[in-house]
């Protein structure tokens, strides 16, 4: 402070900060107060001075790291060359090849948009069109705040302000119109908000002239900065122009000059170090996970935890003992935790044409936005010349959670089309998403927590009441790692999907949940939002009788005991059947409870339904314990139909 004052007493130009007093008095003062305070401060501080030095270092080193290490994360979230390679290994593969196709078609996207800049940049590039555009637009909003009524809500206030609009526009001669359109296409909607702005906000004292000039400056800005992207894309056209034009110089001097033999040293090398890379994996293959996965150990299931490394080793796997399609239970699955990071998972879903699908895409993203697994992205696959269908989808899309890609093969929905969806994404697990199907909140968790469970790399769904649905109806709900999807997933194929064979059934667990399989088909099937909720009412409205009888102490209790058998039975299963009957009535209890004391209805009905199909389970249990001998015949008769709550 001594030396800014005694500088701007020198300075003839300074500015008079304090005129009553005289500038070097200030200093002098100022300095007499500085060194009371530096005297005062080494009295206080003493010895903690240099403690306090070091700690202020610290957490400046803290930030500058901190702050390397968001930037590092934001880039890496917009490198799409980060994504799964297909071309890393010697040869070419039909991934590769499939891989450049998606390229391919990623790059024509993107010169599409480029050439609409251009386009567009050509037409609106003169000053006068803009003032014009802009005097059209304030005069047509200056008009309708005049005539608007106190009755008129917003958007019919901006209606009517669009239809002068358009009138103005059409009174236009042909080749001025279309220029006009063009810069309303680009401009109108950010000039309308800043006009509405300026009348009725802060500014809405301004003269009309003086808007004009001011909105007029703001879209010459907006214009200027597309004007200088367009000029971008022009160089990078004339860079690739020169480029292709280099290629085809240099390649036809090798074709019209002598042929030059490689040496045959540099295919030795060449050969050697070949051998030396698959003898080396071969010695990693050996040291890799050999431990056989089981289902049923003990020892995994008392310790309840469940990691997602073991599921990325599922190339070691082989056939064996755990050949063979493994079922995975509600029981088996609820109660498993995570031990680390959870994986990523993506939802593929192929966006079908035609009008239906604009009216049921808001359903779809909100009955996929209640799964309850927190990491993952939902990707719309559309056909790109679908115009109607990718204005839709763009108003879904937010870059993070809900992401689109056009699919440019000629028929949709295809097989490359969805390998597409696929392909365009970094993830660890990659999910089939029926567009026309209903999910359950709870899918994505108990697939993903079957992978884990049995180390396997694809799930499925059982179908409910049956063990041999086609492979068609089960494919459908087909979850599996990202790298085994890419490599075995090929939907759509017109001989059926091979997915299934008896040499991949070691890579499979089914996942057997009853509630999952809402989308269970009948003879006169039902639209699938009158089936859920129908179902979701009945369930609902059993468990609130059961727990009102459970309150009026009017729930039937088992009273069979052992020795009243009327057939042979090891007492043993009785006493099994008899203990899972208790435990299941003391549950039902307990649910009943806490529905009864839960304040959220949501909640409640949840818990209500849990009750309802818990007692479906405990009234099987009952009757195979008073009347054993007919269970056993209705499970030996292949005749006899299968009730339909089973």
């Amino acid at each position: 402070a001594t030396f800014l004052i005694t500088h701007l007493a020198g300075n003839e130009n300074a500015p008079a900060l304090i005129p009553s007093v005289p500038v070097k008095r200030l200093a002098s003062i100022m300095s007499g107060f500085a060194s009371v305070t530096s005297k005062d401060s080494q009295a206080h501080w003493g010895k903690q001075t240099p403690a306090v030095i070091i700690l202020l270092g610290c957490i400046a080193l803290f930030q500058v790291c901190y702050q390397g290490y968001v930037m590092s994360l934001l880039q890496q979230g917009e490198e799409l060359d980060q994504l799964h390679d297909a071309c890393d290994g010697a040869g070419e593969s039909s991934q590769c090849l499939e891989q450049r196709i998606y390229m391919r078609w990623q790059e024509e996207t993107r010169l599409e948009e480029q050439e609409d800049i251009l386009r567009s940049t050509r037409i609106t590039g003169h000053e006068d069109h803009h003032k014009a555009h802009v005097d059209r637009v304030v005069d047509a909003v200056v008009k309708a705040a005049a005539n608007k009524t106190v009755e008129a809500d917003w958007e019919e206030h901006k209606s009517n302000i669009h239809a002068q609009i358009e009138a103005r526009h059409e009174a236009l001669p042909a080749d001025e119109r279309e220029k006009a359109q063009e810069i309303h296409a680009v401009h109108g909607e950010q000039l309308l908000d800043a006009t509405l702005e300026a009348l009725h906000g802060e500014h809405s004292g301004e003269t009309t002239e003086h808007i004009k000039q001011r909105m007029l400056n703001y879209q010459l800005e907006r214009e200027r900065h597309r004007q200088e992207r367009a000029e971008k894309f022009r160089r990078q056209q004339q860079e690739r122009q020169l480029q292709f034009d280099k290629l085809l110089n240099d390649t036809m001097a090798k074709i019209h000059a002598p042929p030059t033999p490689s040496p045959w040293s540099q295919s030795l090398e060449a050969l050697q170090a070949h051998f030396d890379e698959l003898s080396k994996k071969g010695d990693e293959q050996k040291k890799k996970w050999q431990e056989a996965r089981r289902l049923k150990n003990s020892g995994f299931l008392a310790s309840r935890t469940i990691r997602w490394q073991p599921v990325t080793r599922w190339t070691a796997a082989t056939g064996g003992q755990d050949a063979g399609l493994v079922i995975a239970s509600w029981e088996d699955l609820h109660v498993l935790k995570w031990s680390g990071a959870k994986p990523h998972v993506a939802c593929i879903t192929m966006v079908p044409p035609g009008t239906p699908s604009l009216h049921h895409m808001m359903y779809f993203v909100d009955n996929w936005k209640l799964q309850d697994w927190d990491s993952k992205e939902l990707v719309l696959v559309y056909q790109h010349s679908d115009e109607r269908i990718a204005k839709m989808v763009r108003k879904y899309v937010d870059g993070t959670s809900v992401k689109a890609v056009a699919a440019r093969d000629g028929k949709f929905p295809s097989t490359a089309a969805i390998r597409f969806g696929a392909w365009s994404v970094k993830t660890d697990v990659i999910a089939r998403w029926d567009f026309d199907e209903w999910h359950h909140p709870e899918q994505l968790t108990l697939q993903v927590k079957a992978l884990a469970m049995t180390s396997r790399p694809a799930s499925i769904l059982q179908p409910a009441g049956t063990h041999g649905a086609n492979a068609t109806d089960r494919e459908a709900t087909l979850l599996g790692e990202a790298k085994w999807m890419r490599e075995l997933w090929y939907p759509f194929l017109g001989h059926g999907s091979d997915i299934l064979e008896e040499d991949r059934a070691h890579h499979i667990v089914q996942v057997d949940v009853p509630k999952l399989d809402i989308n269970a088909k009948t003879t006169d099937k039902p639209s699938f939002h009158d089936a859920a909720l129908e179902m979701e009412r009945a369930e609902i409205a059993s468990g609130k009788a059961i727990c009102m009888k459970l309150r009026n102490h009017e729930h039937q209790h088992l009273t069979a005991r052992p020795g009243t058998l009327q057939v042979a039975e090891p007492e043993l299963d009785h006493k099994s059947l008899t203990q899972i009957h208790h435990d299941a009535d003391v549950r039902l209890q307990d649910l009943c409870s806490k529905a009864d004391n839960e304040a959220n209805s949501l909640k409640r009905a949840e818990l209500h339904r849990r009750a309802a199909r818990l007692s479906s389970f405990e009234a099987e249990i009952v009757s195979e314990l008073i009347d054993p001998k007919a269970a056993i015949e209705n499970v030996s008769s292949p005749e006899v139909p299968q009730r339909a709550d089973k």
